[in-house]
């Protein structure tokens, strides 16, 4: 911590005092602990403030955009027709039990041509030998 609220941390600082005090902080926690063998004492920086400000700072970013975002949609109207979806009477690809195929669907009833790649077609106008 700075001196006052408002300061800049002294961490350099801080970790210097840690460091020098880590005897007598290591006899207090063996002490207040009660077992025989303390162990070492570690002390690194917590940056959880630091990244605590950094997604505070992205989440009024993204609530800015969605903000933006709002005010370009009021009055906005869909681009093309009201309905773009294809009712009966469309051409659809649909693959055939054979392979690959047409379906055409008009009205209740739909119709599928097998279409081949190569191979037997099932019209076999081959003379027979």
């Amino acid at each position: 911590m700075g001196r006052t609220l408002h300061d800049e941390p002294n961490c350099a600082g801080a970790a210097a005092a840690l460091e020098r005090a880590k005897g007598v902080l290591r006899t207090k926690v063996g002490a207040g602990t009660g077992v025989r063998f303390t162990p070492t004492l570690t002390f690194t920086l917590d940056t959880i403030s630091d990244s605590v400000h950094r997604m505070d700072e992205l989440l009024a970013r993204a609530r800015a955009a969605d903000a933006d975002l709002a005010r370009v949609r009021v009055g906005a109207k869909p681009a093309g027709e009201a309905d773009p979806y294809r009712d009966n009477g469309s051409v659809a690809q649909s693959p055939a039990p054979g392979g690959l195929g047409i379906r055409t669907s008009d009205g209740p009833e739909a119709v599928e041509a097998p279409l081949t790649c190569g191979g037997d077609t099932g019209d076999d106008d081959r003379p027979k030998e």
